[in-house]
């Protein structure tokens, strides 16, 4: 009872967080929790820490929208640890089939394999806290040694992965990083390197390396917010959508006011990792296409310090097209003017706190758009990367 009550909270809760009413999604987990601890027989169902979450997270009044997002996630992140411990106190999962059942006397490589054979239809389907307990019973069963015998380097990489999923807001993230563990330690028993791909799928090292897929929520995990030049007292609007299709920013950009931009910024959740992927390439490759109004837009990288490290790009009318945008050609700005010469250096993606996409009547360099023009816009964004 507890869990579908938390499950039916989820789905109502997450497509409103993700088109960026957070006070509604808010509130929408604040009910859940509230009749979990109210009711006697839910509350019950609770596990201790998760009880003791609830409590400490639930709101007396009205949050603001700051704090309604810190509660927001406090009590998502009890509700995926109620639904984690509820459905799985073992290797056992969906009606007590056994995922694995090898025996310490499995190989690295077999176990692995039987849970990402399970694990990754469990994701694509949209059982992401499936998924998340599959592979979070194939590394507790193989540090018990129960699934297979394990070097010391390998019981540290598995150990250090599931320290590092006590620290993560929700399910999704937490499968994501018990993922890359089971590939980095199946990646040295085999005796080679592989990255991570689309539905949990390997895919060889190459050219590219991945931020984040907004149609299949792999990468790292990030906040969306619109930023329209009403800070200015001009009068555009625009919002962010989140989809299976991947990110749609849309809305109507004017010059009336005084202003003339609409832009989306993406906050990363784990800002080290993110500033890790960026120094680790040559510049960014943007996948999105255009639905509607022009097709100039500008990518940016936003700093600690203030700066926009913008660049111009075209987005097109095609699924498959791809922007690549070299940190060697972008321009340090400051509200739409230039600051200094082009050149994103290896000490300034350090101070680099999130990216995002703009489209205004000025161009990366502080001269008037030509491609620009008043009126609806929508652009859809897929993936972004890194590439080398």
């Amino acid at each position: 009872m507890a869990r579908a009550l938390i499950l039916r909270a989820i789905d109502a809760g997450v497509p409103a967080y993700n088109s960026g009413r957070i006070q509604e999604c808010c509130q929408i987990y604040a009910e859940a929790a509230a009749k979990l601890l109210q009711q006697s027989l839910l509350r019950a169902e609770l596990q201790p820490g998760v009880l003791r979450a609830l409590e400490a997270a639930l709101p007396s009044g009205r949050p603001s929208q700051g704090e309604a997002d810190k509660i927001a996630w406090a009590l998502r992140r009890a509700f995926d640890e109620q639904v984690s411990e509820q459905s799985s106190r073992s290797v056992l999962v969906d009606g007590g089939r056994s995922v694995l059942n090898g025996g310490s006397g499995a190989s690295i490589q077999a176990v692995i394999e039987r849970a990402i054979q399970e694990g990754a239809p469990a994701f694509n389907r949209g059982d992401i806290a499936g998924c998340e307990r599959i592979y979070t019973s194939t590394v507790r069963g193989m540090l018990d040694g129960t699934l297979a015998s394990l070097d010391a380097e390998a019981i540290r990489l598995l150990e250090r992965s599931l320290q590092q999923c006590q620290q993560l807001p929700d399910v999704n993230a937490r499968a994501w990083a018990l993922r890359k563990a089971l590939d980095e330690l199946l990646s040295i028993s085999q005796g080679q390197r592989t990255t991570v791909s689309s539905g949990g799928r390997q895919k060889a090292a190459g050219s590219e390396l991945l931020i984040s897929n907004f149609a299949t929520g792999e990468g790292l995990e990030f906040v969306g917010r619109v930023v329209n030049d009403t800070v200015m007292g001009g009068r555009s609007d625009s919002d962010v959508l989140m989809s299976n299709e991947g990110a749609l920013f849309q809305g109507n950009v004017t010059r009336r006011g005084g202003g003339g931009f609409a832009s989306l910024r993406f906050d990363p959740r784990d800002p080290v990792a993110f500033a890790k992927l960026l120094s680790s390439g040559k510049g960014i490759a943007v996948c999105a296409n255009k639905l509607k109004g022009p097709s100039g837009w500008k990518m940016q990288l936003n700093s600690k310090q203030g700066l926009q490290w913008q660049q111009d790009f075209q987005a097109s009318g095609s699924s498959n097209s791809i922007a690549r945008i070299p940190f060697a050609s972008m321009m340090p700005t400051f509200r739409g003017m230039p600051q200094g010469n082009p050149g994103l250096s290896e000490q300034a993606i350090q101070d680099i706190q999130g990216f995002g996409f703009m489209l205004s009547f000025l161009s990366a360099d502080g001269s008037n758009n030509s491609g620009f023009a008043e009126g609806e816009f929508a652009l859809r964004i897929i993936s972004v990367s890194v590439y080398r």
